[in-house]
Parts: C-alpha cells; structure tokens; sequence
C-alpha cells in the first residue's frame, strides 16, 4: 500500500460517490467546543459576530467570586455596621433602665402625695365633725336652758287657781319663752328673726308666700297681706345669710272683683 493511500483512506469513498452522482459531498464544519458556563452574550459574540473580548473578560471576571481584599472590606463594613447596631441597641437598654427608674420614682412619689392628701382630708374631715359636734352641744345646751324655763312656768302656774288672771300671766310667760329663744339665737349664734311690714312688695329671696288673697285694688298686687311666720337671718358682720325665709300671705290682684 502506498503512502498516499494510507494518509487517504477515505478517498475512495469520496470518488466512488462522485462517480454515482457527479457531486462531490459537502464539506462537514469543525464544530467548536462552547464551554457552558460562558455568558449567552458571549456565546452569541462567538457563534455570529465579532466577538468583544473585553466584554466577555468583563463578564467573566463579574462571575467569579470576589477577591481576598474585597471579602476583607465586605467583612469590615459589616463589622462596623453590627457594631453600631449593637451601640443603638445598648442606648435602648440604658433609655428603658432610665425610663423605668424615672417611672418608679413617680410611681413613689404619687403615693407619698397621694398619702399626704388623705391626711390631710382626713385631718380636715375630723376638724369639720368636731365643729359640727361643738355647734350641736352649744344648740341643745340652749335649747335645754329654754325647756327649764318653761318646766318652771309650768311648775309655777300649775299650782295657781284658773283664772283670768293667770291665764294671762301664762300666756305672758309663753311669750318670754319666744323671746328667750330667739335672744339665745341672736346671742349664741348671731341669728336673729325679721318681719316685714303689710303692704312690702313681695321679696321671693327673702320670703315664702305660703298662701294668697284676691284684691280689686291693683295696687296691692304681689305685695304682702300678712306675716305667717318670721324670717331669721345670720348676720356676721361681714354678710347676710338667711336661714329661713319670713312665711307670709300675698295679695293677688283679681279685677273680677270690681264686677260684683
């Protein structure tokens, strides 16, 4: 065999087949081995264009994993931002511990406040009662000296003959009775009785109408016909309080009258 039909062992194939069909057979492409991991625009570059070598070093270069000084960095950034996370969390704890001491002290001071403030009502309170309690006592001991009065007017007239007279006399002795509670009143509590004359016009803050009369006399109307009962006031020197409104009858101007 000859050297040419050892570097050639296809050619007569290649003849056999052009003699059947006049053609030779087409070339077949060298196909060229893509690596897969390349990026598509790269791959693009080498399949169909002129290919950007430095595009392609660049996007390789973004795919590979970053480099001993960039982790370094990386690793300093994030140290330095967990320590600062750490700084705000540390400022929250000392904030809260401050925000709940503040808190317990108010807390303490609102209760020893608060302490002070029922004490003193309740100091209040007790001073309030003994000045009622004193006034009480000071009434009934005038009230009780009134009673021995009486009793001895009772006593003394008991023992008289009926008459006239005695009548009189008792019905004098009832009067000073009166007379002796309201002194005590004035005297003991600065309270004394007032009256109005017949004929004042009618003082809804100083008198209580208890009933009215009709009248033809227009003049007359809404002034007072008559006193029912005195009126007692307290006078302090410094203002006047009433106690009890004066009980009176008031006339109501009627002109049906005039028609009779």
């Amino acid at each position: 065999m000859s050297d040419d039909e050892k570097t050639s062992p296809d050619v007569p194939e290649v003849q056999n087949e052009f003699e059947m069909t006049g053609e030779f057979p087409p070339e077949t492409p060298e196909t060229e081995t893509i690596p897969a991991s390349l990026p598509a625009e790269v791959v693009d570059d080498m399949l169909f264009g002129e290919p950007d070598f430095d595009d392609g070093v660049q996007d390789i270069e973004d795919t590979l994993p970053p480099s001993h000084e960039t982790c370094v960095e990386m690793a300093d950034v994030e140290a330095a931002n967990l320590q600062s996370l750490l700084e705000k969390l540390e400022q929250i704890r000392n904030d809260q511990t401050a925000l709940a001491r503040d808190f317990s002290t108010k807390l303490k001071y609102d209760a020893t406040k608060q302490g002070q403030i029922d004490k003193l009502y309740q100091e209040n309170q007790a001073y309030r009662d003994d000045v009622i309690e004193k006034f009480k006592l000071r009434l009934v001991l005038a009230v009780i000296e009134q009673m021995d009065d009486a009793d001895k007017q009772i006593t003394h007239f008991t023992q008289q003959e009926e008459s006239k007279k005695n009548y009189a006399k008792l019905l004098r002795g009832f009067c000073d009775v009166t007379a002796g509670f309201q002194d005590m009143l004035l005297e003991r509590f600065d309270v004394s009785a007032f009256r109005c004359e017949p004929g004042t016009p009618f003082d809804p803050k100083r008198q209580r109408a208890l009933r009215t009369s009709d009248t033809s006399d227009a003049s007359q109307n809404k002034t007072v016909a008559a006193t029912l009962r005195p009126g007692y006031e307290k006078n302090d020197g410094k203002s006047v309080t009433i106690v009890r409104p004066e009980m009176v009858e008031v006339w109501r101007y009627n002109p049906a009258l005039l028609q009779e």
